[in-house]
């Protein structure tokens, strides 16, 4: 689900940056340029979250849906269950 988001984001950002990049007023043209550089930015730290065990750029950002996981209280979360040994096994092997 986050994939999709940072998709999303660089090919609008890319797509936004190209399209500036050859309008008439100088402006725009800058303003393609910024585009660009976020697009890069965004990519850069998808990146570099897979060197580092998840953090994009070495920081621990609130992205994704793993913040809501960590911020539950211990004492309200459920009890795993405990593994149950097998009824129908058969006669062992060796």
């Amino acid at each position: 689900m986050v994939m999709i988001t940072f998709l999303a984001v660089v090919v609008g950002l890319s797509i936004t940056g190209f399209t500036l990049m050859f309008s008439a007023s100088a402006h725009a043209r800058l303003s393609s340029v910024a585009a660009v550089g976020a697009a890069a930015l965004v990519v850069g730290g998808l990146v570099t979250a897979q060197l580092n065990g998840g953090r994009p750029y070495g920081y621990e950002l609130p992205v994704g849906l793993d913040q809501w996981r960590t911020e539950l209280p211990h004492h309200d979360a459920p009890a795993a269950p405990k593994p149950q040994p097998h009824q129908d096994d058969g006669p062992p092997i060796a």
